[in-house]
C-alpha cells in the first residue's frame, strides 16, 4: 500500500518541480493583461521632453533674435550667433552623450537635462549683454536640448519596445510638433503681456513642473518594475 501511494504521488511531485523549475528560468515576455503597459508612460515623458526642448528652443528662435535685436541693438548677423552656438555646442556634445547614455542611467540623465534647460531659460532672463546670450546658447540649452531631447528618448523607448518600436518611436516625435504648436503661442503672449525676461523666467518654472513626470514615469528598463519586456499582444 505504501509503495502504491508514492506511485500514485510522483506525477504531482515531478509536476511540482517542473512548476518551480519553469519560474525559476529565464523570464519569458510579459502575458498581455488588461492593464496599461508601462512603456507607454515612458513614450509619454520622451514626448513631453521634446515638446520643450522643441517648443521652448527650435520654435520660439525667431521670437529670441527678434527680442534680442530690440534689447541689445546688436545687427541681426550676431544675433543669430546664437544658433551658431547651439548648433556647434550639441554636434560638440553629441558624440558625449552618447557615451553618458550606453554607459549611465538615462532617467538620471533627462532630469539633468530637465534642469539644465530650465536653468538655461532662468540664466538667459538675467542676460545683460550679448555675450551672456550667446554663453548661455553655447552651454546649458544644448546641454538640455541633447539629454531631453530625440536620442535618449529614442534609447530608452528601444528598451521597452520591440514589436511596436516604430509606433512607440513616432508617437514620441510627435511631441516636438506639439511643442512647435503650444510654444510660441505662449511664449509670444508672455513676452507681450509681460516682458521678455519675466517670460523666460516663466519658461524656466514650466520645465521645472515637468521634474515630477519625468521622475515616476521615467524608468530605464523593463526589469526596473519586474517585467521582462513587451508583452505578446
Amino acid at each position: 500500500m505504501v509503495t502504491g501511494n508514492a506511485a500514485i504521488q510522483e506525477p504531482a511531485t515531478d509536476t511540482m518541480t517542473r512548476h518551480t523549475t519553469h519560474h525559476k528560468g529565464t523570464a519569458s515576455p510579459t502575458p498581455a493583461d488588461h492593464t496599461v503597459y508601462p512603456g507607454w508612460w515612458i513614450v509619454l515623458a520622451a514626448g513631453s521632453g521634446q515638446m520643450l526642448q522643441g517648443g521652448f528652443v527650435f520654435w520660439s528662435m525667431g521670437l529670441y533674435t527678434a527680442t534680442f535685436e530690440d534689447v541689445f541693438g546688436a545687427p541681426r548677423a550676431q544675433i543669430n550667433l546664437i544658433e551658431t552656438c547651439l548648433t556647434v555646442s550639441t554636434n560638440l556634445l553629441s558624440p558625449i552623450a552618447g557615451i553618458l547614455i550606453d554607459r549611465w542611467s538615462v532617467r538620471q540623465l533627462m532630469l539633468i537635462g530637465l534642469i539644465a534647460l530650465g536653468l538655461g531659460l532662468i540664466v538667459l532672463s538675467q542676460a545683460g549683454t550679448l555675450l551672456h546670450v550667446w554663453a548661455v546658447w553655447a552651454s546649458l540649452i544644448p546641454l538640455g536640448v541633447l539629454l531631453i531631447g530625440a536620442i535618449p528618448g529614442a534609447a530608452l523607448i528601444s528598451r521597452w519596445f520591440i514589436r511596436r518600436r516604430g509606433l512607440a518611436l513616432g508617437l514620441a516625435a510627435t511631441g516636438s510638433s506639439i511643442g512647435g504648436f503650444l510654444m510660441p503661442p505662449l511664449m509670444t503672449w508672455m513676452f507681450l503681456e509681460w516682458d521678455w525676461r519675466t517670460a523666460l523666467i516663466m519658461a524656466g518654472c514650466l520645465c521645472f513642473a515637468f521634474i515630477p513626470v519625468f521622475y515616476f514615469l521615467l524608468r530605464n528598463h523593463p526589469h526596473d518594475l519586474g517585467l521582462s519586456g513587451e508583452p505578446r499582444c
